[in-house]
């Protein structure tokens, strides 16, 4: 059976987990192509207008093992992540965050001491925060909707990145110096459990 002609997506579920899966024609497509929503790890399946039911079903069967990993790992990502914003709360809450962040720094920095550039902060899918070989620092503008603890504790985590680019022990150490419960909210933050 072709899906020529269907404008509506078609809906199934898909594997053991019943991973919801969206399947839909699109104008110019070559082939089958798979992506996976970071909002709602749900799957997406585009397709050519001339590809059978039975084709694509086995195409998603044979990236079965993929689909599931992947599918997982984004599951276990701290749900405010996944979280999808209009253009307008974006800017927002990247400018709440910017003065945030910049404030908690000075704040925190009067006991590190340590040297940093610029401050960006930025429209990730995964990451909370990272630090840049060239001593940046860059935020996650939904850091703003986490509580003020978890908020300290990144600003915290990215700015000792400075002196230790690693998670050795050292570094930890060094977070620890003003958040003495990292490895709870380390954990808090990765699971979404606030």
């Amino acid at each position: 059976m072709l899906f020529f002609g269907k404008k509506e997506p078609k809906r199934i579920e898909f594997g053991e987990n019943k991973i919801p899966v969206t399947i839909k024609v699109r104008k110019g497509s070559r082939g089958v192509r798979i992506s996976i929503r970071a909002d709602d790890a749900s799957v997406v399946v585009t397709h050519s207008r001339f590809a059978t039911e039975g084709f694509i079903m086995k195409f998603l069967e044979s990236k079965k093992d993929w689909i599931e990993e992947k599918v997982a790992k984004l599951q276990n990502i701290n749900p405010i992540l996944r979280i999808k914003h209009s253009k307008s709360e974006i800017k927002k809450y990247s400018a709440e965050s910017l003065g945030f962040v910049k404030s908690r720094l000075e704040y925190f920095n009067q006991h590190y001491n340590l040297e940093y550039k610029k401050v960006f902060i930025k429209n990730q899918k995964t990451k909370w925060g990272s630090c840049s070989s060239s001593k940046n620092l860059n935020f996650n503008y939904k850091m703003i909707l986490l509580p003020p603890h978890l908020q300290d504790y990144l600003v915290v985590h990215e700015l000792c990145h400075l002196k230790e680019f690693n998670h050795s022990k050292a570094f930890w150490d060094l977070v620890g110096e003003k958040i003495s419960d990292y490895k709870i909210l380390s954990k808090k933050l990765r699971v979404g459990d606030f």
